[in-house]
Order: structure tokens, then sequence, then C-alpha cells
């Protein structure tokens, strides 16, 4: 059996081979069968429509029986991240500075989060302008205040979601 980040990662390929990217993947688990949701985009960063999703869908579902992960118990759903996209890789961190973001840090126990001005990210950190207030991160572990710009550490964020601006 494929663990989750080999699984992705076969998925990524497969699905930029019919000029798409993955822009999120995710796996739930009800009793003995599993919905497995797949955010996907065109390689462009134009977004997808339901026509592309409706295409998609049964090939992504072969392939994943291919793979042996999707039986008759198994849920597909392939959808467009949204406005609200989640951002996961330092590409799309890349592509999105400057945007309005909620972040979703779990330090200690303790759930948080912050809405901020994406300033970029690295494999270490994540790096907000613009934060209500800062203050509140500022006793927890790793993190940073510097020149207006707070600094989280990867390993503690849970979630990174573009906030649709008006």
């Amino acid at each position: 059996m494929l663990d989750v980040i080999e699984l992705e990662s076969k998925l990524e390929s497969f699905l930029e081979e019919r000029g798409f990217n993955l822009v999120d993947f995710q796996i739930a688990r009800f009793g003995r069968s599993h919905t497995f949701r797949v955010f996907v985009e065109h390689t462009n960063g134009n977004p997808a429509d339901l026509s592309d999703c409706a295409w998609l869908s049964p090939m992504v579902s072969v392939y994943l029986e291919s793979l042996g992960v999707f039986s008759s118990d198994s849920v597909l759903e392939v959808s467009s991240p949204g406005l609200d996209r989640i951002i996961r890789k330092l590409k799309d961190f890349e592509r999105f500075t400057g945007h309005l973001v909620k972040v979703k840090v779990l330090f200690e126990g303790k759930r948080m989060s912050v809405l901020g001005r994406l300033r970029g990210a690295t494999d270490d950190e994540v790096a907000l302008a613009e934060i209500e207030s800062p203050k509140d991160f500022l006793s927890a572990p790793g993190v940073r205040f510097e020149e207006g710009v707070l600094l989280l550490p990867r390993e503690n964020i849970e979630q990174v979601r573009l906030k649709p601006e008006v």
C-alpha cells in the first residue's frame, strides 16, 4: 500500500501529464470507505471549471484503482480549489505573495489563527505582514517579529488559506 506522500506525488505527475496542477489532496476515512478529495487547476494557473473536473474524474478514479487505493467503497471528489484556496507548495507561496491569507497554527496544543499579507515562505517559515495583532504570537516557540513581518515556523502551521478580498 502506498503512503499518502507517495500517492500524492504519483497523482501530481498523472495530472500534470493531462495539463493540470494538483493544488491539494485529502483523504477522509469513514468506517471502511474513503473519500478522496482532489483539488486541481490548469498548469497555467487558470481555474478548473466544472467540465474540466467532470472530464478528469473518471480518469483519476481509474488511476487510483490501478494503484490499489480506490475501491467500490471509495468516493472521489474532483474540484477547483476556489477563491479561498489552500496554499501548500512553495511555488504557490511565491505566486500568492502580497495576497491576504488566514494562517491556522498549532503551538503546544493551542490552535490560533492570524490574518495578514503573505510576504513569502521558505521550507522553514512563512512570512506575514500587516498583521492585526502579532503580540498574541510573540510568545509562541520559534515565532519572530522582524521589521513589521511575522515569521511563523512551518512545522506549526496547520493551514494557509487565501482570504478573498472584495
